[in-house]
């Protein structure tokens, strides 16, 4: 098979072996990963892989492998998007419900309570009822229920149960363990003191426990009003393009 290389910073990139392979046992698949079923379940690669590779720009000062992981994960996640569910969504969709749900966290956060739908149909610039319907579409499934039909050598079909992820996968704790490395170095290098410590206790960052503005006050001894301003403050900073670069491959 042949095996040209295309250089590019950092690594070497094969054609003919997808680097979407070294990626994607990351992701939970139907049934044991191996190179030759995930080339028969995924769409194929290349498209992708040469947009990634055009888009490259090495005067941002990110790594190749960092750039690419966005497209392959994006890549893998609407590939599983669209087998995962007993009535497919399109990815638009499958993508806007995964935003839903982290907004919905990140306004739990900040307002210490669940948003109502409103607030969070307002958030995320949608029509409240059109909101409710999206999220209510069919998708609760019995975890005996057969996904596809079954593989070489298998007679019977693979159920929900059986492809559930390992919540404690090494792959996982080795994600959150450079998250976490790569969040403390940011809040460190880009936030003064006191705005730094407003998130770590707004959101629970040393101690796993969200806690309210008034609760936050009260424990940094300043009003409910000054935490606001310290926590937009600081926000604001943590999306410049610069800091978003470095915390967006773990999304």
């Amino acid at each position: 098979m042949e095996c040209a290389v295309v250089q590019a910073p950092e690594m070497d990139v094969p054609r003919g072996i997808p680097y979407q392979i070294l990626f994607a046992p990351r992701i939970q698949t139907v049934g044991p990963f191996t190179p030759s079923a995930y080339a028969e379940r995924a769409p194929s690669p290349t498209p992708n892989g040469t947009r990634t590779l055009a888009g490259f720009d090495p005067a941002r000062r990110l790594k190749f492998s960092t750039y690419a992981t966005f497209w392959i994960r994006q890549r893998i996640t609407r590939a599983l998007a669209d087998q995962s569910r007993v009535i497919r969504l399109p990815a638009y969709l499958h993508d806007f419900l995964l935003k839903s749900r982290r907004t919905r966290g990140l306004l739990h956060a900040q307002y210490g309570r669940p948003p109502t739908n409103a607030e969070l149909a307002e958030e995320l610039g949608v029509n409240p009822s059109k909101l409710l319907q999206l999220e209510t579409l069919p998708r609760s499934v019995s975890l005996e229920s057969p996904l596809r039909a079954g593989d070489e050598g298998r007679k019977q079909p693979y159920t929900l149960a059986e492809v559930l992820a390992d919540p404690t996968s090494p792959d996982e704790l080795i994600d959150v363990t450079m998250l976490r490395a790569e969040l403390e170095s940011v809040l460190s290098t880009q936030l003064p003191p006191l705005e730094r410590d407003v998130l770590r206790m707004r959101y629970g960052l040393d101690d796993g426990v969200v806690k309210t503005m008034d609760h936050v006050g009260s424990i940094a001894g300043l009003q409910s009003r000054k935490v606001r301003n310290l926590e937009r403050a600081a926000l604001r900073k943590l999306r410049r393009p610069p800091v978003r670069e470095r915390l967006h491959s773990f999304r």
